[in-house]
Parts: structure tokens; sequence; C-alpha cells
């Protein structure tokens, strides 16, 4: 778990907190660990072995999103959203994976990994250039409106796009209500970078906004 890149700020007495709270579990080539559409129940280390991430398509096949070796994790952002699963997560061979109940998800990764921030304090921020806005949403909602200067990253995309950010810049991400950006500060303050989520979205902004601005 040191190795995990949602563990690698914590203390080591937090992390053999979370390690207690795990179970271990062998799961056979092939096996769906969680499918796309069913609701979020766990969170997930991948300890040996690799999965391919999957996501239907409109012609209702399984395309290939990214393939995850050990040390990754998977399963937050349902937990995070209180939504259904949006990808299918497929062992490729024999592994071996960690497992933590949502409720234990809450307690000790959610606690650590997410901040919220006001409207007005963002803008602050913003105001004297100390952070940068990404808009988490869809390229639709993107196009209707959004917040000036954002730039965008859809919530799917930001496990592999956190590589393009700088390190030293501070962010604040935004949906229409906050639980999508929750979940992407989530993975954006996993991997070492300052972020914080808007409270209560793009509908929660007083200020400007670029776009259509309909039906808001």
């Amino acid at each position: 778990l040191v190795k995990a890149d949602p563990f690698k700020q914590m203390s080591f007495t937090h992390i053999v907190r979370c390690a207690e709270a795990m179970t271990t579990h062998l799961i056979p080539g092939g096996t769906d660990v969680v499918r796309e559409g069913d609701p979020g129940d766990y969170f997930y280390v991948i300890e040996r072995g690799s999965a391919d991430i999957l996501r239907t398509n409109d012609k209702g096949d399984d395309d290939l999103v990214a393939t995850i070796e050990a040390g990754a994790t998977f399963g937050e952002e349902a937990l995070l959203q209180n939504s259904t699963r949006n990808a299918t997560v497929r062992m490729r061979e024999d592994g071996e994976l960690f497992r933590l109940a949502k409720s234990d998800f809450d307690l000790l990764l959610k606690s650590k990994l997410l901040g919220d921030i006001s409207a007005e304090a963002a803008a602050e921020k913003l105001r004297q250039g100390k952070a940068d806005l990404i808009d988490c949403r869809t390229d639709e909602e993107w196009e209707l409106w959004r917040l000036p200067s954002a730039r965008l990253m859809p919530l799917e995309t930001i496990r592999e796009r956190t590589r393009g950010l700088d390190p030293n810049r501070e962010y604040v991400a935004y949906c229409r209500t906050g639980r999508r950006s929750d979940a992407a500060v989530f993975l954006m303050r996993q991997a070492g970078l300052k972020a914080y989520s808007l409270k209560g979205g793009i509908t929660a902004w007083p200020y400007e906004f670029e776009g259509l601005a309909l039906d808001i």
C-alpha cells in the first residue's frame, strides 16, 4: 500500500489503519471485478496482476480505455459520486486485490484526499493568479456554459491527464453540482497535486460565465 498513489501522502500509522480495514481477494484472469452500471460498493488496490478498464460504446461493444498494473487503484469514482460504475474492470490474468468497503473508504480515504473551496475563495485565488480552473464535465456541457479561462478535462480523462499538470500550481475543479469534481480532486490529490473541488459546482458560481449560459 505504501507504493500505491492514494497512500503516498499518508503517515505509516494511517496506512496501517487502512490495511487493517481491507480484505484480500484472489481473482482469476478474465473475471469482471466491477461491471459498468453496477452500484459502487468497494474501493480496490491491485496487489498483483493487471486489469483492463472497459467502457461500452454506442454500438454496445466494449472499448479498452486503459490497462492498469500492480499498485493501481480503482472504484473511487462511484463511491465519491454515490453513483453506478462508469466502466468495467476485468482482470487480464490471475491476480490479487485489496478491497475496502465504502464505509471504511469514507472514513479513512475520502476525508484525507478531498477538499472543498467556496466560490469566493476560489475567485480570489484566480484573481491573484494562484490557481487554474479545471472543468471536469462533458464536452456538451462545456459548449453550453463554462467558467472563464477553464481547461476542459472530462472526469474520465483526469487519471491520464494529471501527468501534464504542473505540480507547483493549485487547481480548482468544478462540475455541475460538485460530485464529479470531488472524484476529480481525489484523483488529482493522489497524484500529488494541490487541488480543490468548487463547493456547489458551477450552479453556485455567482460571477461571470462564458458560453450561452442557458437553462441554469
